[in-house]
């Protein structure tokens, strides 16, 4: 960073989101609704909560479902 001819560095050795400094929920939610509140709108960190509800062992198209419930609704509009 540079301001008024001065230069500013801050170290930061993990950067947020990498293994040693892993993201909150509440982060990632914030994060899924910042990258997608374009396209889902209000709706967009409660489709992130609803995919984050499906269980490790379910299928990635069993993840999407609130996705695809969210376009059919959008596709009936």
């Amino acid at each position: 960073m540079q301001a008024a001819g001065r230069r500013y560095f801050k170290h930061v050795p993990y950067h947020p989101g990498s293994p040693e400094a892993a993201l909150s929920r509440a982060d990632v939610l914030a994060k899924f609704e910042r990258n997608t509140r374009w396209h889902f709108g209000d709706g967009a960190v409660s489709v992130a909560e609803a995919m984050g509800e499906t269980p490790e062992a379910e299928s990635l198209s069993d993840m999407l479902r609130p996705i695809r419930a969210v376009e059919t609704l959008r596709q009936a509009s």
